[in-house]
C-alpha cells in the first residue's frame, strides 16, 4: 500500500510541474512574440522615417500617469517634489531636478537638458526670484507635462495603427 500511495503522489507531482512548465514557456513565447512585433514595427516606422516621440522624463510620467484621482495625482506630484527637493527649501532648481531624476532606477535613465528644463518651466514663467519652481507650480508643470505625454502616446498609438492598418483599435482610439 505504501509504495502504491507514493506512485501516485509522484505522478500528481510530476503532473504538476508539467503544467507548470508548460505555462512558463508559453508565457516566454508570448512575451518574445511582442518583443518581436515591436521590433518589426519599430525597424518599419524607421524606414519609413517615422519614428515614436520621446521626451527625457517620459518614463516619470509614465509611473506618475497611474493614478486614480485628481487628488491622488496631487499627492504622487508632491510626494515627487518632496524627493527632489534635496535641501528642503519648498523649491527646486534646475541643478536639484537634474540629480534627482538621475537618481531613479528607471528605464532609460532621465537625463534632463537645461533645454527640457527651459520647456518645462516655459522659459522662466513657473520660476521665482531665485530660478526655482516652488510646490504649487511644480504640480502644475507636472500636470501640463503629464498631458503633452497623453498626446504623445496617444499620437504614437496612432501611428501604430496606422502602420498595421484600419481596424477596430483605430475607431477606439
Amino acid at each position: 500500500m505504501i509504495p502504491r500511495f507514493y506512485w501516485l503522489m509522484n505522478q500528481r507531482v510530476t503532473w504538476t510541474l508539467l503544467q507548470v512548465v508548460v505555462a512558463v514557456l508559453l508565457d516566454n513565447f508570448t512575451q518574445a512574440a511582442d518583443q518581436e512585433k515591436q521590433r518589426k514595427a519599430a525597424a518599419k516606422a524607421k524606414d519609413e522615417g517615422r519614428t515614436p516621440i520621446v521626451y527625457a522624463i517620459d518614463p516619470l510620467l509614465s509611473a506618475l500617469a497611474h493614478f486614480d484621482t485628481s487628488e491622488d495625482l496631487s499627492k504622487r506630484i508632491n510626494l515627487l517634489f518632496r524627493v527632489l527637493d534635496d535641501n528642503d527649501s519648498d523649491g527646486l532648481s534646475f541643478k536639484e531636478l537634474q540629480s534627482g531624476l538621475q537618481k531613479f532606477r528607471v528605464s532609460p535613465p532621465i537625463k534632463i537638458s537645461r533645454d527640457d528644463w527651459d520647456t518645462m518651466t516655459l522659459n522662466g514663467k513657473y520660476l521665482n526670484s531665485h530660478d526655482e519652481v516652488d510646490s504649487e507650480r511644480f504640480e502644475m508643470v507636472m500636470r501640463h507635462q503629464l498631458k503633452l505625454y497623453v498626446q504623445r502616446q496617444m499620437a504614437n498609438s496612432m501611428e501604430q495603427v496606422g502602420m498595421d492598418g484600419p481596424g477596430q483599435i483605430g475607431t477606439i482610439l
